[in-house]
């Protein structure tokens, strides 16, 4: 029940698309990976935090399309896994529970996400759109988090000169809840669940990431057209940007550089009625 009420979200989602990418805007950066903590926002007196990604892929728009979906479901999360089957249009849903062990205070603790996502497959793209909700009652008593997001993959343009590269963005928004009095230990707890919350989502990227590059290694060894380009990370904290330098990565021939792209499997919409999820 649900997960069914959950996954009914993701329609209000996917009819904000257009808006919220009109809002954010994107400028492409060819040959740059975006990795970084979300910007905090408000919306009103609604306090969320944001993080974008765009970027030039070099998979054709099918293959990109398929890594795609294969990442929203955060395969990489396998602890207390449980995955949902009885979604509608099952072969373009996706439902699952998982946990997460994350540090905190010299012990570790246990996030739960509840995630659900859909694919929407149009003309001239494909969106996924999926929302998480995320919470540690033990030791985050009435505080969770609400996570939501869009990604659009972009069929080549008609002018386009190689189409062995695809163009993809993404938006995510965390929004933190709670339910309890407004007081100062509230808002520190409220305040640490977020970071929590926002480093695992860094770690989510690099892994990500890292699986994206397995799936190109894939892509290239059927090639006989390959060369190793030096990639580097943009790495975004307190309003500097500062280049790291990164690793090797196998990469098709093609000029000018294109971008590995870290999509999360992971928007803030006040018309979202929260359901707690059952253990």
């Amino acid at each position: 029940m649900f997960y069914n009420t959950f996954f009914d979200s993701l329609s209000v989602l996917y009819g904000k698309l257009d808006e919220v990418f009109n809002e954010v805007g994107f400028n492409q950066t060819p040959g740059k990976t975006f990795v970084g903590k979300p910007t905090r926002k408000l919306d009103g007196e609604t306090e969320y935090y944001e993080n974008n990604w765009v970027g030039i892929v070099p998979f054709t728009y099918e293959r990109t399309c398929d890594a795609v979906w294969t990442l929203a479901a955060a395969p990489h999360r396998q602890e207390q896994r449980y995955q949902y089957d009885d979604l509608q249009d099952s072969e373009n849903s996706i439902g699952v529970k998982y946990y997460v062990p994350v540090q905190n205070k010299g012990k570790i603790i246990k996030i739960r996400n509840c995630q659900v996502a859909k694919r929407y497959v149009e003309e001239s793209r494909m969106v996924v759109v999926w929302r998480v909700l995320s919470d540690a009652s033990g030791d985050f008593p009435g505080v969770t988090q609400d996570e939501t997001g869009w990604c659009i993959v972009h069929t080549p343009s008609r002018n386009a000169t190689d189409d062995a590269t695809t163009l993809v963005q993404a938006c995510i928004r965390l929004t933190p809840i709670h339910f309890r009095s407004n007081d100062a230990s509230m808002k520190r707890m409220v305040a640490e669940f977020t970071e929590l919350s926002m480093e695992t989502g860094v770690d989510d990227s690099l892994e990500i990431q890292h699986m994206l590059e397995s799936l190109l290694l894939d892509e290239a060894l059927r090639s006989d057209d390959l060369d190793f380009d030096d990639i580097e990370i943009l790495d975004s904290r307190d309003g500097e940007t500062v280049m790291k330098p990164h690793f090797h990565s196998l990469a098709c021939k093609c000029k000018p550089p294109h971008l590995l792209l870290t999509i999360p499997p992971y928007v803030h919409v006040q018309e979202f009625a929260f359901i707690s999820p059952q253990a």
